[in-house]
């Protein structure tokens, strides 16, 4: 997590890149991304603006878990919404039915709570944007 783990968890410190840092070295563009990294999507979502802007067949499959989004300091809706503008078809991969699932940003928010007791609330997105 990207976020004070507290006194109970060991932590390090890390050196971090954008995703458009790290995608200016390759030879190819990118055009698939996975992000399972703990609520801190949304930061790694503001730091591909070149790729998103470069690359129309874009998929990303990322975790939402409203929770961890909250205590890295973004906003659920926002980063749901976020997902919607740039032109992202976004489903909700639902383990529990074994299913794909159109999202609704208020069904997500509902079945997804930002719960501070628990940390079982999350689940998978499959965003597709083609050009």
């Amino acid at each position: 997590r990207i976020v004070f783990a507290g006194q109970e968890r060991q932590s390090i410190e890390i050196e971090a890149i954008s995703l458009d840092a790290f995608a200016a070295g390759l030879e190819r563009p990118v055009d698939v991304i996975k992000f399972d990294i703990q609520g801190a999507e949304a930061m790694a979502f503001e730091g591909m603006t070149q790729i998103l802007n470069d690359q129309n067949n874009l998929t990303i499959i990322t975790e939402f878990w409203p929770r961890g989004l909250t205590l890295s300091g973004h906003d659920p809706r926002q980063f749901l919404e976020q997902l919607l503008e740039k032109g992202f078809d976004v489903q909700i991969i639902d383990e529990q039915e074994s299913r794909l699932r159109t999202l609704d940003i208020d069904y997500a928010l509902k079945r997804y709570p930002v719960e501070y007791d628990t940390d079982i609330f999350f689940t998978n997105l499959y965003c597709s944007r083609a050009a």
